[in-house]
């Protein structure tokens, strides 16, 4: 456990709330499943963009208005293909993990200021997915496929999930123990029913 980063997450425990465990992102550019899709798509785009901005320039320099709406383009576009890679590692810089005996805890945002607490017991669907050098994810709650908001920007509208942390199958371990202890006995739920 990294005591720098635990004492990040002090001001957000309860009272005889212990950090188990703690862990950060994987560092520098990083690719996911999904960029499978999206970086041909951003190529097509930005090449469409500078295509057009080339049409227009050759044309008639003359249509401002028409190489600015172009060159707007060519800038998402470079921002789509380059931009979001440097964003997304800048973003992964600031986030930190944490779990509790009752809580997983996520500190993310551009600045590190956002937190996600996620409840251990009401929250009943955790995925793993093993990565490479001991490194791995864990996903809380459904996985949100293709479609969600933060598809272009995971590290900054943040999906809860703990993404390539270091030693995460220990953490899934320690996740699985906790869900154990905190659940009610199946005997307490029998003498309820009387």
């Amino acid at each position: 456990m990294d005591s720098r980063i635990a004492q990040r997450f002090q001001p957000f425990l309860a009272s005889r709330e212990t950090i188990r465990w703690t862990g950060a992102p994987r560092q520098g550019f990083a690719l996911r499943s999904h960029d499978l899709f999206l970086i041909p798509l951003s190529v097509l785009w930005t090449g469409f963009a500078v295509f057009w901005e080339y049409s227009v320039w050759m044309q008639s320099s003359e249509n401002s208005f028409m190489v600015l709406w172009g060159a707007m383009f060519v800038c998402i576009g470079v921002y789509l293909v380059v931009g979001r890679f440097v964003v997304d590692a800048y973003a992964r810089t600031k986030h930190a993990y944490a779990l509790t005996d009752t809580r997983a805890l996520i500190l993310s945002g551009l600045n590190g200021e956002k937190l996600v607490s996620i409840d251990l017991l009401a929250n009943t669907q955790v995925r793993y997915d093993a990565g490479a050098n001991t490194r791995g994810t864990i996903l809380f709650g459904a996985d949100p496929g293709m479609l969600h908001p933060g598809i272009w920007h995971p590290s900054v509208h943040g999906l809860a999930e703990f993404f390539q942390a270091k030693d995460a199958a220990a953490a899934y371990k320690l996740i699985q123990v906790r869900k154990r202890a905190l659940a009610p006995s199946s005997s307490a739920a029998g003498a309820l029913d009387l």
